[in-house]
């Protein structure tokens, strides 16, 4: 086990670690939902990356801080192009 191999303190950092990452995580989501960030900033296109998840593209864009994992995962919500401005 974990135990023979690290100290005891190593374990209580990690699982404190590890509670404080799930902690933040589930801050950011509930503010994707709730929220109201600027338009234009970050949080802002997470929020609209978050809701196309939800309404759109419900198998993939699973990213909720960072689109990082489904760049990796290939889950990547595909852009839309922008309209041609006349």
């Amino acid at each position: 086990t974990l135990r023979l191999l690290l100290p005891e303190a190593v374990g209580g950092i990690m699982f404190a670690g590890g509670l404080l990452g799930y902690i933040i995580y589930d801050m950011i989501h509930y503010y994707l939902h709730f929220g109201s960030p600027h338009k234009g900033s970050y949080l802002y296109n997470m929020k609209t990356y978050h809701a196309k998840h939800h309404f759109a593209h419900q198998k993939s864009g699973y990213g909720i801080s960072s689109k990082l994992w489904d760049h990796f995962f290939h889950t990547l919500i595909p852009e839309e192009p922008h309209p041609k401005m006349q």
